[in-house]
């Protein structure tokens, strides 16, 4: 599964629709190592939304007290899902991404 950790310059977003036309999955809107954490989180699901992407979140842990601070809810229905069932329901869209920022980021 291929997704995109977006980053942003003061022109804009890098990404474009001609990247994502390469074969991206999802967006990873939700990092809790981005800062600021409120305002990026914002773009990323704008530019998730309006090329209808699916939304995942992911702690991009570097220190044990990050771990768990931004994460995907996964709407599986298979009792004991595979790898495959994850990834087929994430390209599926059926993901909430959840989460915070680092503290004092």
């Amino acid at each position: 599964m291929q997704r995109i950790h977006s980053q942003y310059t003061k022109k804009g977003m890098i990404l474009n629709k001609k990247i994502v036309s390469l074969g991206i999955d999802a967006v990873e809107v939700v990092n809790a190592s981005v800062f600021p954490f409120f305002l990026l989180t914002s773009l990323n699901g704008r530019f998730a939304h309006r090329l209808h992407l699916p939304q995942t979140g992911g702690s991009d842990a570097h220190l044990p007290e990050v771990i768990g601070l931004a994460y995907t809810i996964v709407k599986n229905e298979e009792p004991e899902p595979s790898v495959k069932d994850i990834i087929r329901v994430i390209k599926m869209g059926r993901t909430t991404a959840f989460g915070k920022g680092v503290p004092g980021h």
